[in-house]
Parts: C-alpha cells; structure tokens; sequence
C-alpha cells in the first residue's frame, strides 16, 4: 500500500509535504535529487549545478541510515517535573536538498495525494520511532511534520552508519518561526467560563505556565483569545464569528465549555457561559463557520458548547434533548466520569505502545452531555462524482454513568467528521477533566485531546456535503 500525503501546491516548483497515513516503503539509494520544493538551500554538502539549475551532489560511494523518535514539543521551563513531552506517532519524516516551502498563515485546503516512492521518507511509529534507509552520505535538511507542526534542520548522514537523530532536532517546536524552521498552527481560543483549554496549550509548551499551572496568556505564540463568557478584555468571540475576512487568519479554533472566523486554521470553543449560543441561530454566524470549515478549518467543540455544532452542522450527530432548543442537551443532563475505552486502532496503538496506557481502561472525568446516535449525510466525493455516505468516526466511547441514564452501552464521547476539506472534532468531557482545581500534568484525556488535535490536521479527502 502507497503511502499518502497531501501535497499543497503553491507553484508548481515549491511544494509541501503533509503525512495522512503509513506503511513501511523501500528505496534505491536516494542521489540527493527532488522534484520537490525550490533551490533556495543552495549550500548542502558539495556538488555542482548543471545548466537547468538541478542540483548535481558529489557522494562517496557505499550508503547510510538514520533514526530518531518524534515527540511532542517541550513543556515550558519551570514547568511540574512530572510534565513531559510524549511520542508522536503519524509523523511524516523525510530528507530533501530543497527548503520545502512555507505552510500558508491560515485556513487552507491540503488534500492527500500519494507520496512519491523516490522520496526518502518514513511515518513515526506508534512509539514516535523512525528509520530512513539506503542514503548517500552527505548533509542534508530533514523534515519532521504532523498537521501544521513542522521542524526542518540540517542533518548529516554518514555512509555505512546508522545515524540517531538527537531529540531536539526530532521534538515539535513550541514557538512560531518559520524563518528558522519553526511552524506551529494558528490558533484562536474562546475563552470559557469551565473549562480551560489554554492550559492544555501551555502544557504542551505554546505558553508559560504560572504557579498554579494555568496559562499565562501573554506569552502564548500563535494563539490569539476571544472572551467567550471567561475572558476579560478579549474581543468578543461572537465577532469573531461574524467577520469571514478575520476567521481565515486561523487553522484550528478552539470552543471549549461555552459558545469571529477566516484567518485561523484551528479554532477551540470550550465550555462557558457567553450569549454565543444564540448568535449561531443567525444563519449568516452558521455560515461564516461552515464556510471556514468548508475551506479546511478545524472546529473543535466540547460539553456543553455543543450548540456551536449542533446548531451549524445539524446532521452528524444526535443529541440528547431537543435539537432545536438551545442547552437542552445540557438541562437534561448532569456531570459524570465513566472508565471508557478508545475505539480508533492507531489511538489504542498510541496508548498502549506509546504512552503505555491500556486502550481499554481510560478515566473520562466530567462528561457533560449524551450523544445518542450519529448520522449519515449523504455527499459527493469531487474528484470521482461518486456519491459517499459521511458518518462521524468515533475515536473513545463509554458507558453513561448517571442516575437518568440517556442510553444503555457505550456512548460516543471523542469523535471526528469531515466537512469539504475541514474537520469537526467533538469531546463530551471537559477538556481539562477536573475544572473545579488546577493540576500541574495532563490528564490522560487531555493528552488524548493533543494527540486529536494532531489527527485533525492531516491530511483530507475533501467531501461535498449534499
């Protein structure tokens, strides 16, 4: 099976990598020659140029390998001993003479095509492991990406040797700076009244944390806030979603427990208490989110945000209570923790191989809402016509643990779903589990949360929605 990744094509000359699945490949040795990317990096190893402007290497003869383990980036200094970075498994890795070229600023559709087999190139292990094979010898640039995270670094590869690459050439970098190698994505964060998803970022090192263990905001990069019913002195988060132009500034966009949107890549909308709710019954908020998505943003919603998806993307999941009524999954149900189990084999294979956790024992602490059944939604897959049949993927489920249980057997409460060329990830639990006290690691499910966020920003097959 080939190997696929998404390749976003900004000029026909520069090209960039995305990694969207795995399998092990084998390769002749590798001569040091791309098609991909330009000529910018013109001072690897030695070599000479022929008259089109390719880059001709001079290697000895006989070839080498390299090895490392990819891993979440950093926490931040001063941070708990007990907070540490974890493996990344789903990396794309891959050598090449040319500087790939940048990841757009914000929204943008990168769609999975197949990874050349010439291209010295290899996905990490469940364990964050990686090993590229069959090299000439000679100094290279390495490139180690997952969603919008990407490292590049020059490496050397020596022939006959098996070369490990030391670990902070091979961590995820915590700070935006793609002159020097650097890209993290853009991120927008509804700040709520419950849930504090900012921390979750600054455990994982894209802010400082200050004595309590929370985020201290100002030091955040690449994350802009939005007052969401918790926020003080942020730009509302209902005019975020309201202005098309600012949205596309971001990737990922964060709702955490509660309820602005173009310029982001991905926006977190935790649970609070705001007046958003209401403003996504304006069809014209809806279609600012679903426009976004469509474009290849990813949505994330948790507990009691959920209208934020319910209300925009109506079909994809069933809610306990009254779909057209605003909080009524949330009146009907009341907090609870349940032991549940992840669904999604390269999750448990993470969990098991790369954390050592057990796949089927997981603690969610403080769910909030029930999700009764999934939808199908008929669509159109664009490059063949065909007609498809979308189901959201359920990734953890688990038996509701409450005295008016909503459904009998496991309930989803992690799940995804693509929309044209953007995805949609849902928690039931707070993202932070315990929202009453602060705590200096990160919960399993928080990590289960990083690891998503991760997922989401892969590759895609864009769908058409009918």
């Amino acid at each position: 099976m080939k190997r696929i990744i998404a390749i976003i094509a900004l000029s026909s000359a520069a090209l960039t990598l995305q990694a969207c699945g795995c399998d092990d490949s084998s390769y002749t040795p590798w001569d040091g020659m791309s098609d991909m990317g330009d000529t910018s990096w013109d001072h690897i190893s030695e070599g000479t140029y022929d008259p089109s402007g390719d880059y001709v290497p001079e290697f000895p003869s006989g070839t080498g390998s390299i090895q490392g383990i990819v891993y979440s980036p950093n926490p931040p200094p001063g941070a708990d001993p007990s907070l540490r970075k974890f493996p990344i498994s789903g990396a794309l890795v891959y050598i090449t003479d040319r500087e790939p070229s940048a990841i757009p600023d914000g929204v943008y559709c990168h769609e999975c095509v197949e990874m050349p087999e010439t291209q010295p190139h290899d996905f990490s292990n469940p364990d964050g492991s990686f090993t590229i094979t069959n090299l000439r010898g000679g100094t290279y640039l390495l490139v180690i990406q997952k969603g919008e995270f990407r490292k590049v670094r020059y490496i050397d590869v020596v022939d006959d040797v098996t070369t490990t690459i030391d670990e902070e050439t091979t961590t995820f970098p915590n700070a935006h700076h793609p002159e020097a190698g650097d890209t993290t994505p853009s991120i927008a964060v509804a700040l709520g009244s419950y849930d504090d998803m900012e921390d979750i970022l600054a455990k994982i090192g894209l802010c400082d944390l200050d004595t309590e263990s929370h985020a201290v905001q100002s030091t955040c990069d690449h994350i802009d806030f939005y007052d969401n019913g918790g926020g003080s002195g942020e730009p509302s988060f209902e005019s975020l979603l309201r202005d098309p132009v600012a949205i596309d500034r971001y990737q990922i966009i964060f709702v955490p427990c509660s309820v602005a949107i173009d310029r982001y890549q991905i926006i977190f909308v935790p649970c609070s208490s705001s007046t958003t709710d209401t403003a996504i019954q304006d069809s014209t908020v809806a279609a600012n989110v679903r426009r976004w998505v469509d474009a290849g943003g990813k949505w994330y919603v948790a507990d009691w945000s959920y209208d934020l998806l319910e209300q925009v993307f109506p079909d994809f999941i069933d809610f306990e209570g009254d779909d057209a009524s605003l909080g009524s999954a949330d009146s009907a149900s009341g907090s609870f923790d349940t032991v549940g189990r992840a669904v999604d084999t390269d999750l448990r294979q993470w969990l098991e191989l790369g954390i050592s956790v057990n796949p089927d024992n997981v603690d969610f602490i403080e769910n909030w809402d029930c999700i009764l059944a999934l939808g199908a939604v008929p669509g159109t897959d664009p490059d063949t016509g065909e007609a498809i049949t979308i189901v959201p993927d359920t990734y953890c489920e688990g038996p509701i643990t409450r005295s008016n249980s909503c459904m009998s057997g496991n309930a989803p409460l992690t799940l995804t779903f693509p929309y044209g060329c953007g995805k949609v990830l849902y928690t039931t639990y707070h993202t932070v589990g315990e929202m009453s006290s602060s705590h200096a690691d990160l919960h399993l499910q928080e990590q289960i949360l990083v690891y998503m966020i991760l997922e989401i920003g892969l590759c895609t097959d864009p769908v058409i929605i009918i």
